[in-house]
């Protein structure tokens, strides 16, 4: 999977690493004129799923240092379902608790500039099905921002404290809701409620100084 990736980038860039657990796999590609700047490149992988060892929900990370920058990238699958906010919010802190980078004295994000995306899961409230669809044809996005389970979490300081929406307003736009179809059906909708975290989303450190982290050690 990581080579046809590859094939795609082209030779300008290079595979710095990869992971996979299960289905959730993550791969880092720098460009050629940048190999030499990386180092420092570990990976680990934590499983959330069925008893709290299924490998089917769970995050994979891939940390580095670019220079003097430390990165982490954690690519994660999150518990399913409307009414399972609280199952999601305590995955995410599982992995990033359980994740094995850098110094086993500091967490995650005190080491590493510390980025989360992936399919986290987190649904819109307040709204049917239809009165979603019909909001994201006419584009008010609004009303369903407002709903959107991992903001108010966010928001609540329940979930992904410290980490904020790398994209800020423009995720509104880029990455509108989105739903599973049946295959031999395209009319019967697999997930009632549409997903507005179920496309990329981008979080990082508040703090914009975190990249010197190391100075911890």
């Amino acid at each position: 999977w990581h080579e046809m990736i590859g094939q795609q980038l082209g030779s300008a860039y290079v595979r710095v690493a990869e992971r996979a657990m299960g289905l959730i796999k993550i791969v880092a590609f720098v460009r050629v004129q940048h190999a030499l700047s990386i180092s420092n490149v570990e990976t680990s992988c934590v499983a959330t799923g069925v008893l709290g060892i299924g490998r089917n929900k769970g995050g994979v990370a891939l940390a580095l240092h670019l220079r003097r920058v430390r990165l982490c990238f954690v690519c994660v699958h999150l518990a399913a379902h409307q009414d399972k906010v609280l199952q999601r919010n305590a995955d995410a802190r599982a992995i990033l608790k359980q994740l094995r980078l850098g110094s086993a004295h500091f967490n995650v994000p005190t080491q590493f500039h510390t980025v989360w995306f992936g399919d986290l899961n987190y649904r819109i409230d307040g709204f049917s099905y239809d009165e979603v669809i019909e909001k994201i044809q006419s584009r008010q996005l609004q009303p369903l921002l407002q709903e959107d389970q991992l903001r108010k979490e966010m928001a609540g300081q329940r979930a992904f404290g410290g980490f904020k929406d790398l994209l800020g307003s423009r995720s509104a736009t880029l990455f509108l809701p989105t739903y599973k179809l049946a295959v031999a059906n395209s009319a019967a909708a697999i997930c009632p409620h549409p997903q507005r975290t179920n496309s990329v989303r981008l979080f990082s450190r508040a703090d914009p100084n975190a990249g010197e982290a190391g100075h911890h050690h």
